[in-house]
């Protein structure tokens, strides 16, 4: 399972970095593709992007003070279907997380606390200062930006075929570069020491993606969770996240890798199309259509407190 998921990671990077015709006119890709989003980190300036960051996304559109609704639908949908699993399977920065963490050294645990951190960058950095003053404020410190686009840039520090001279003018490399270098840096460090620090503390995108999971058609169970026993932490071992699945089967932290399913208890599924509610409402869709509604609740419906149990 877990070749496999490397495998779809890497995926997750060649089909969101591969625009190599880059090398010949040192230019960022302005095709077609670039008017939609994939569901994770992949800046739009990096010059092997073939589409936009979500994120980046947001923040252009808080700019223009305007709703991107085709860009929300069509990142909705995705998330619908599989909820956060995207981060566990696709993302490309969650796949260098993974690998810095197997590098031997001192490990800690990152508090609880910290992971409302991102709240914070979600709203004043990614939706509240851009609609205010025009700025894509995450967009100047983002690290995913720093390792695709600005090391990159300044790295190869091409001659533009256009105009005789370097794409990117010495001047601008000042204090905001050596700043976002530093950071980088620093989230690098805590990246080899802590489990996917950027996902849990700092990733704006994954104040959306976790709310899908507790709706997403991709569901996790757990049979019988009440008899898990406290000292039981085979599922929290391997977890990247740090949870304990039979506390929230669905929780909006889980990335859905899948590594918990070591467990014979832990299932994962399509758990709506099988639930009695949803049965019950599509059958009163159909009275509906047909004129004849059935406004009973079959005997023995769970409700929603219990089908989340």
């Amino acid at each position: 399972m877990e070749i496999i998921r490397r495998i779809s990671q890497l995926f997750g990077f060649i089909i969101s970095h591969s625009y190599l015709k880059f090398l010949d006119t040192k230019q960022v890709y302005q095709g077609p593709f670039k008017a939609n989003c994939v569901p994770f980190f992949s800046c739009h300036a990096c010059p092997a992007a073939v589409f936009s960051c979500p994120i980046g996304t947001l923040q252009h559109y808080a700019v223009i003070r305007m709703a991107p609704w085709a860009e929300l639908g069509s990142l909705g949908l995705i998330l619908i279907a599989v909820g956060r699993m995207v981060c566990g399977w696709l993302c490309p920065f969650g796949l260098l997380q993974d690998l810095l963490y197997k590098i031997k050294s001192i490990k800690v645990k990152i508090p609880k606390w910290t992971h409302n951190f991102r709240y914070f960058i979600f709203i004043f950095m990614v939706l509240l200062i851009p609609y205010l003053h025009g700025e894509l404020t995450f967009c100047h410190f983002c690290p995913v930006g720093t390792l695709e686009a600005a090391i990159p840039w300044v790295v190869w520090d091409p001659i533009s075929r256009e105009y005789g001279l370097p794409v990117i003018d010495p001047t601008t490399i000042g204090f905001q570069f050596c700043m976002k270098i530093f950071i980088f840096v620093v989230l690098i460090v805590f990246m080899v020491i802590s489990k996917r620090p950027f996902c849990r503390v700092l990733c704006p995108l994954s104040v959306i993606l976790s709310v899908f999971n507790r709706f997403s058609l991709v569901r996790m169970t757990v049979e019988k969770r009440h008899l898990c026993r406290k000292s039981c932490t085979l599922c929290l071992n391997g977890c990247p996240m740090e949870l304990k699945v039979s506390d929230d089967p669905n929780s909006g932290e889980c990335i859905r890798c899948l590594k918990c399913t070591k467990c014979k208890k832990v299932k994962i599924g399509i758990g709506y199309l099988k639930d009695p509610v949803i049965q019950y409402a599509m059958k009163t869709a159909g009275n509906i259509a047909s004129e004849s509604p059935d406004k009973s609740m079959p005997p023995g419906a769970p409700s929603p407190q219990d089908r989340e149990d």
